[in-house]
């Protein structure tokens, strides 16, 4: 009877979510896909009234204006979306693409390219206005726990849109015989059918924010200022910007990549990208499946990792077309990944009343970033940088990235390793088996194995490191870029040593860190026996848990459950061990 009553509310949580959600969805993906089918459609209708000769011009002109009124208008619609309600916004735009799909019918009617050229800027500046109240609406509509898997649905239906935007333009293009009319048509038709949608997204409240809008660059520069002040958000604008113009370089650097590299046509090169946007709709799609809340920074850093790893990886297969294309659905997965839980942060951390403008400055900074992709092809080539090395330096510019944020983020970023990639496949106990890491002012860890590391930081994201070494060492230098690394250096004196970490648990601020001291095998080894050695554990012992932790021999093979650390078997046992482990055992544990 229970579990049934539990079922059913499931149920009925699912529908409720489903019901707020994909109206808007539907809305926001047949935008996106008018987007690109009719971006396409003018690419391929200004190329058969000028030439094939004059297509890189064609291109350069059509990306500026399409990316042109993200940066002159976002901040606007971030505006709207803070004084007017979101739900009433989507309506009036989504009405304003109709018109616009509507007089494209007349321009290719009139083989106007100058007509072609005005339209795609006002389809632009009705998708840089649709964005903040689209993603701005998110939290107003669904459950904080559920703001994640809604934006791992948009995000994942965005870029689906993407892929057979450019599809259907080509499709439509090659089968009947360049006539474009047609496809404004259909253009047309999909953007009545997404104003049809937009009807039944649930109303939403105004915010009434009566902040007059400012020019672009000034109100970029003070909303950024504004996030400054709230943890991690700006830190998580910057990801989401970074994120577009990664995207945008392998856009462009794919084509000369699949030209020189691999030794294919220019076509091959272009239909390289699916690939990749098809791993970012799963990757997208995961992430908003595998967290909840306001989703998880520490899944962005580490995804960043595997995704420095297969851009280094890429210039490697140039003789194999699978073997690049399972590659480029590695980026484009791991770039879902990292995403997501960035979008949900700003969306679930930005104040209600200005999450509208938050919001149109990730976009502002966004598509500045798409802006720099092919500033940067261009850089590489008057470099004479090849398109694999391009993927290299990327790759590099990435793992930079990755240390900006793990640093910022260290405590979140080792949280999360060790509870979702250590954790699940070790059996580990604990003694003492129950200990309050709220009322503790700091802890100190007999540490045996590095493992036992990451096991201690999966316990709280507040946990800072102080390991005790004799002398520094290359490793230290590297750990000390995440900011819960310290090191304290005993200088042939352990006394020295326990006075520093008495000094540190002394003035910590316990609402921001809870220090633990790490002591080695090795500084074990070399002062156990000493009387200072007792005397600096007396110095800390009344401040202090004293915690060992111990690996079993058995590994856990099964991915069905994924244990959380507050489900490890806390039993302790004691395995047999020479004498003199026993009795620092036995002093830990007093």
């Amino acid at each position: 009877m229970f579990l049934s009553k539990v079922k059913e509310r499931k149920n009925n949580d699912r529908d409720s979510f489903g019901k707020k959600i994909h109206f808007l969805n539907v809305a926001q993906l047949l935008g996106a896909l008018n987007d690109n089918i009719f971006k396409f459609l003018c690419v391929f209708f200004l190329i058969n009234l000028k030439g094939i000769e004059k297509s890189t011009d064609i291109m350069f002109v059509v990306g500026a204006i399409y990316v042109l009124p993200f940066l002159l208008f976002s901040t606007y619609g971030g505006n709207l979306a803070d004084r007017f309600s979101k739900q009433k916004l989507i309506i009036a735009l989504k009405g304003l693409e109709v018109l616009v799909m509507a007089f494209g019918i007349i321009a290719y009617s009139l083989q106007s390219p100058w007509g072609c050229y005005a339209l795609l800027f006002l389809m632009s500046f009705q998708s840089a206005l649709f964005g903040p109240s689209k993603y701005g609406i998110i939290p107003e509509l669904v459950e904080k726990e559920s703001i994640t898997k809604a934006n791992g649905i948009i995000t994942s239906s965005t870029y689906i849109a993407i892929i057979l935007g450019s599809l259907i333009a080509t499709g439509i293009t090659e089968f009947t015989n360049r006539n474009f009319v047609l496809g404004a048509v259909i253009c047309t038709a999909i953007a009545i059918i997404g104003f049809a949608a937009s009807f039944q997204v649930p109303k939403t409240v105004p915010k009434r924010n009566k902040r007059k809008a400012l020019f672009v660059l000034t109100d970029v520069y003070q909303t950024f200022r504004f996030c400054n002040k709230i943890p991690y958000v700006s830190l998580s604008i910057i990801g989401s910007s970074f994120f577009l113009f990664l995207g945008a370089f392998i856009q462009l650097n794919i084509i000369p990549y699949a030209i020189e590299a691999m030794g294919k046509t220019e076509f091959v090169g272009g239909y390289l990208f699916s690939p990749c946007a098809i791993g970012i709709a799963i990757g997208s799609f995961a992430a908003g499946k595998t967290t909840r809340k306001d989703g998880n920074l520490g899944l962005s850093c580490l995804s960043a990792i595997f995704t420095s790893l297969l851009f280094f990886l890429l210039p490697l297969f140039p003789y194999s077309i699978t073997l690049t294309v399972a590659t480029l659905v590695g980026i484009g997965f791991s770039g879902g990944l990292f995403i997501v839980p960035l979008d949900t942060f700003i969306q679930s951390n930005s104040p209600p009343d200005k999450r509208g403008q938050v919001i149109a400055t990730t976009n502002f900074l966004s598509f500045a970033g798409v802006l720099l992709g092919p500033i940067s092809l261009a850089i590489f080539s008057k470099l004479n940088v090849s398109p694999s090395m391009g993927f290299v330096v990327i790759g590099v510019i990435n793992l930079g990235i990755f240390i900006f944020m793990g640093r910022r983020l260290s405590g979140i970023f080792f949280n999360y390793f060790s509870r979702k990639l250590v954790c699940p496949f070790v059996q580990i106990n604990v003694n003492p088996k129950v200990f309050d890491l709220k009322k503790a002012n700091g802890i100190v860890l007999h540490m045996r194995r590095t493992l036992h590391l990451f096991i201690l930081m999966g316990f709280s994201t507040k946990i800072h490191l102080y390991i005790i070494r004799e002398k520094p060492s290359l490793t230290d230098f590297f750990l000390r870029t995440f900011k819960n690394m310290h090191f304290i250096y005993a200088q042939n004196s352990f006394l020295i040593a326990m006075n520093i970490f008495k000094y540190v648990v002394e003035t910590n601020d316990r609402t921001k860190e809870l220090p633990c001291l790490v002591i080695p095998n090795s500084i074990v080894n070399k002062y156990y026996g000493d009387d200072e050695y007792t005397r600096g554990f007396n110095l800390i012992r009344n401040n202090c848990e004293f915690v060992t932790l111990h690996k079993n021999d058995s590994f856990k093979r099964s991915l069905k459950r994924m244990h959380k650390l507050s489900q490890i078997s806390l039993a302790f046992e004691r395995k047999k061990a020479a004498l003199k482990e026993k009795e620092t055992a036995n002093l830990f544990q007093r």
